[in-house]
């Protein structure tokens, strides 16, 4: 009995390490969480349901004893888009015209069947409008012979479609042959993202059973067979109603996770990265990245394209493509990348010159030291540390980076947000230049040869430190050469009461990498010092999970003494 009056604060002891390094774990995990949260506003959020919203009935309820007035617009759209397919419920006007012209207003049977007075039934069931309009003429003109006939579609009919997958409120909604797939989903709540994981906004299928299949006949889901695809992102980028198609009596409309993507950078109005759709186009990548700017080439573009060898560098045509030739509008794959050079051979000067701005080059023969003359030179402010020239080049694409950029980060191992945390710091395409080197001390070895597309960076000269995090008073401070990274701390008032003190970082103003304070010897103008925070705390939680732990090795300490004996 001694022994376990030692025993026991030994096992309390050794316990509360361990309560306290899951504590700590739950409350990274949580911050983790609450930062995923901040997400910047996208197309996706054209279609997706708001932050915060009201809760609402999830379908207003409709009395179908009303008649529902068709829009002409609408009705138009109806007509145009020779789909709509006539159905009990719908309501027909007839005007026959003679000597005194009749217009009666006549509704679809429960079996398909329009019954007109002195003419008989007339069967419409399946047939698409305007099939049902000349068939109505022609049964009436065999009756009233050398009268017109006008036959016009006066009331749509009401029928359920099925919202299902990644929308707020999935579940059946009652509508109509004038409403399009757009509209049922924001009717459904709108798109949601799940884990991180967003919805899909171009690979909405429109699922539809056979005629005699399906939910009518008691067979299973299985029996639904694809009907259409509705591309929410093109019809928002084009306005094409084909991609935004109107629903139809029955159809169930599935909403599927957002898949591979496919890239447009260069000489376009959005460039980004897309969701990709089976069946996209060079021009419907273009149509995504909205369009080409009023300097790209329309004759070519670069194409990176990733094969299991490896990424592979095609120069693809664009004015046959844009004339809408469609044998040369080539077929994408999951992942292509498409770069649209500038028309001409020009490199951007950006920053602290004296004219900033676009600049043509003769590739081979114009070097950095040309542009920046041509450019004014640059200015008193400039940062010369800091400037860079990036060159956009297929090679400098990462494969596996652009893969892993499809993942939340909570789906990641250590080794792999270890490995996006330092790509995400490397500047993309940055060539190794030294522009000191250069203008001051004149070493011709940094006057490299431009290319196309290059662009030339010339930031303005931080003349400051920032101390920010967990001190007294986060702030600026002119730079002194003769301050290090506690100087700068207790110039804002010194370590605040929940500071990670041995946890101290030093971001650099001219690289944006991260180091341990007591790795660097000198700050450096525009240098961050950032002072971490101490996760919090929760003394009664630590508490109880260090009692958990000591009760299950008590209860294991009286196991082993009663086998024993």
């Amino acid at each position: 009995m001694h022994r376990l009056y030692f025993i026991l604060p030994l096992c309390f002891v050794l316990a509360l390490p361990a309560a306290d390094a899951q504590s700590r774990k739950k409350d990274k995990n949580n911050a983790g969480k609450e930062e995923s949260e901040k997400k910047r506003r996208s197309d996706f959020d054209l279609f997706s349901a708001p932050e915060e919203e009201e809760e609402t009935p999830s379908e207003p309820s409709f009395d179908l004893s009303k008649r529902i007035v068709v829009g002409n617009q609408a009705y138009q759209e109806v007509i145009r888009s020779g789909r709509y397919r006539v159905g009990p419920g719908d309501e027909f006007l007839v005007t026959v015209g003679g000597d005194v012209r009749k217009t009666s207003s006549v509704p679809v049977s429960a079996q398909g069947q329009l019954v007109i007075p002195d003419v008989g039934a007339i069967d419409l069931a399946g047939l698409e409008l305007g099939a049902a309009v000349k068939r109505i003429q022609a049964g009436i003109e065999s009756r009233y012979r050398g009268s017109s006939v006008v036959v016009t579609l006066g009331q749509l009919r009401m029928f359920p479609v099925a919202v299902l997958g990644y929308v707020k409120r999935p579940g059946q909604y009652m509508a109509q042959g004038v409403e399009p797939v757009s509209e049922l989903i924001r009717r459904a709540g709108g798109l949601i993202r799940v884990r991180d994981i967003p919805a899909s906004m171009r690979n909405i299928q429109i699922l539809r059973a056979d005629r005699g299949e399906g939910i009518a006949s008691g067979d299973p889901p299985d029996s639904l067979r694809m009907a259409g695809r509705a591309d929410l992102l093109l019809w928002h980028r084009t306005g094409n109603p084909a991609y935004n198609p109107f629903v139809s009596d029955g159809d169930v409309i599935r909403v599927p996770i957002q898949g591979d993507s496919i890239g447009v950078t260069g000489a376009v109005n959005a460039e980004g990265y897309y969701e990709f759709a089976e069946g996209d186009r060079l021009s419907d990548l273009i149509h995504l990245g909205g369009g080409l700017t009023d300097g790209a080439d329309r004759g070519h573009a670069e194409m990176l394209r990733l094969t299991d060898s490896g990424a592979a560098e095609m120069r693809v045509g664009l004015a046959a493509v844009l004339a809408g030739d469609r044998s040369q509008d080539i077929p994408l794959q999951r992942g292509d990348r498409l770069h649209v050079l500038l028309e001409k051979k020009l490199v951007t000067v950006e920053g602290e010159v004296k004219f900033p701005g676009p600049y043509p080059i003769e590739e081979g023969k114009d070097r950095l030291r040309d542009i920046l003359t041509r450019a004014g030179g640059v200015t008193e402010d400039a940062s010369l540390e800091q400037a860079s020239v990036v060159r956009w080049s297929p090679e400098g694409e990462d494969p596996e980076f652009e893969r892993l950029k499809a993942f939340p980060p909570a789906q990641l191992d250590k080794q792999q947000q270890e490995y996006m945390r330092i790509k995400t710091q490397e500047q993309a395409g940055q060539m190794a230049v030294n522009f000191v080197r250069l203008l001051r001390e004149g070493d011709e070895s940094a006057n490299i040869l431009l290319a196309r597309n290059d662009r030339i960076l010339i930031p303005r000269a931080s003349k400051t430190v920032t101390v920010s995090g967990q001190v007294a008073n986060p702030s600026a401070f002119l730079y002194n050469p003769a301050y290090g990274v506690q100087d700068y701390i207790r110039l804002s008032g010194g370590f605040g009461r929940t500071a990670q003190k041995k946890s101290v970082k030093v971001v650099r103003g001219k690289t944006g990498k991260w180091f341990d304070a007591d790795q660097v010897k000198e700050v450096e103008p525009g240098d961050t010092i950032l002072v971490p925070e101490k996760p919090p705390r929760d003394g009664w939680r630590i508490f109880l999970e260090g009692m958990q732990v000591v009760s299950t090795i008590v209860s294991i300490i009286y196991l082993i003494r009663a086998t024993t004996r």
